[in-house]
């Protein structure tokens, strides 16, 4: 690919370099190519929290976040309060019946 490459210089130091344009748009192609594997081997790497597939797909749908993010946590309380929050101040906004703006 590079046999077709001109270099120009100025004062002895390469400037620009001249080629072909159909290997001009194979190097940009090659090169976005790299920026998405580099972002997939960033994201792979990442050990951040992973969020399960019906989780998302429950939000995707529109279900109440709050709900789907009780359920998934387990916080769907047995008893009165919640991480001092009292149940009853949850329910309506899990159904989504009172706003709640963060």
């Amino acid at each position: 690919m590079t046999a077709n490459v001109q270099i120009i210089e100025r004062d002895g130091v390469p400037e620009y370099a001249v080629m072909p344009y159909e290997e001009y748009e194979a190097l940009v192609r090659l090169s976005e190519r790299m920026h998405d594997i580099r972002a997939y081997d960033a994201a792979m790497a990442d050990a951040g929290e992973t969020v399960p597939h019906e989780v998302v797909r429950r939000l995707v749908n529109g279900d109440s976040p709050l709900r789907v993010w009780r359920e998934y946590r387990k916080l769907t309380g047995s008893g009165e309060f919640l991480n001092g929050w009292h149940r009853l101040f949850f329910d309506p906004l899990s159904r989504r019946e009172r706003e709640c703006s963060l």
